[in-house]
């Protein structure tokens, strides 16, 4: 949405056949921002793509060019659902990594992966387990993620602290994990920083 131009709504993804969903929209912050040009990841299940989008124009006009082909070919995905689907793509500012989750190995744990156009560099898996893992989300300093999960029995708010190596190139091994909330009766997902982070939202 776009509210100083009179079109507002562009159309970027759309539910078809082989793609059964579309949404979980991150916004990518770029080192050296354009005033014109915004990137993004998505889900357009069962892959995750990046885009670019283009706007050119004044109040009166909106002209978008929508760029989806980062990799080998037209409409590339950045993280293939071939092997399995993956879905709730988040991206950290702060340590350009992709957090997502993935069925790839038949379960669903949380997975990240850098942001580059080297699409040989794979998603390195952040959990593993029995359980169903979703959500990921950045911290703002980008040094932690919070996931729902039903580790439990039902969905519960945990904490990966300190996911990243001190350099900040691959996953920490040593990465702790927190469980924030522990309802038997009731479900929490979808959860969310503030921007201070100082608090979750769910």
């Amino acid at each position: 949405y776009q509210p100083f131009f009179n079109r507002s709504v562009l159309p970027l993804a759309a539910q078809t056949r082989d793609h059964r969903f579309a949404g979980y929209f991150s916004w990518v912050v770029p080192q050296q921002p354009q005033s014109n040009i915004y990137q993004f990841v998505y889900t357009q299940s069962p892959d995750i793509y990046f885009g670019e989008l283009t706007l050119h124009g004044s109040e009166a006009i909106l002209k978008a060019e929508l760029k989806l082909n980062w990799g080998k070919g037209e409409d590339e995905p950045f993280i293939s659902g071939e092997k399995g689907g993956n879905i709730d793509a988040h991206y950290s500012p702060q340590n350009h990594f992709v957090a997502y989750a993935s069925g790839l190995t038949g379960q669903v744990d949380v997975y990240i992966k850098p942001l580059s156009k080297n699409l040989l560099d794979a998603g390195v898996r952040a959990t593993e387990n029995e359980a169903l893992d979703l959500a990921p989300r950045w911290s703002p300093d980008g040094k932690h993620l919070v996931y729902s999960s039903d580790l439990t029995g039902n969905m519960d708010i945990f904490l990966l602290r300190d996911v990243l190596t001190p350099d900040g190139k691959r996953l920490n091994p040593g990465s702790k994990r927190v469980r924030l909330t522990s309802s038997e009766r009731v479900d929490e997902a979808s959860p969310t920083w503030s921007p201070d982070g100082e608090l979750i939202a769910f």
